[in-house]
């Protein structure tokens, strides 16, 4: 492998970073064949140093765990890796580069998508896109050779999407299937 993830960790390509007290880097397996990426690092996951480590993180392994999937096979990381007020165009273009090197090295089978952005990002969908029209299906994306779902940011589910916990473990079963 050429590159090394923690390289990641010595970023210091934008204004954020001196705002931070760490850059989050992702965390599983990086033989993963399943990889979720979510919107931006928490407080929380800038004091722990590891993405999804809070309340919404908790709710994400549950889910997962229910579903039948082991989250030590998988590889979870955030579209920003440091922790910021607003997730602006230009945090969002600073950091992209380093998810496509993680996926680089990962190489999942499926990517799950958890929030707008990163489904905007890699799906390569205008702004003004609404989530609910992509989550759950399944998009082969050829420059990636993996398949992409979208689905909801765990914080999401945590506070507003009650009742999607039965659809989050179906949808959370078919990847199984995918990889």
């Amino acid at each position: 492998m050429s590159f090394q993830l923690d390289t990641i960790k010595d970023c210091t390509k934008c204004p954020i970073r001196s705002k931070c007290n760490q850059v989050v880097v992702g965390i599983g397996s990086t033989t993963a064949r399943l990889f979720f990426v979510g919107e931006g690092s928490s407080p929380e996951d800038d004091l722990m140093g590891e993405p999804f480590s809070g309340l919404p993180g908790q709710l994400l392994y549950k889910l997962l765990d229910k579903a039948g999937l082991n989250k030590d096979e998988i590889y979870f990381t955030n579209l920003v890796k440091c922790t910021t007020p607003a997730l602006t165009k230009l945090v969002i273009q600073t950091c992209k580069g380093w998810l496509w090197k993680e996926l680089q090295v990962i190489q999942p089978k499926a990517v799950v998508t958890l929030g707008k952005l990163p489904t905007q990002t890699l799906l390569k969908l205008k702004s003004n896109f609404k989530l609910s029209d992509v989550v759950g299906q399944t998009h082969k994306v050829e420059y990636m050779g993996a398949i992409i779902v979208p689905w909801y940011n765990p914080n999401y589910l945590l506070n507003r999407g009650a009742g999607l916990e039965k659809e989050t473990i179906g949808v959370f079963n078919k990847l199984k299937e995918l990889v």
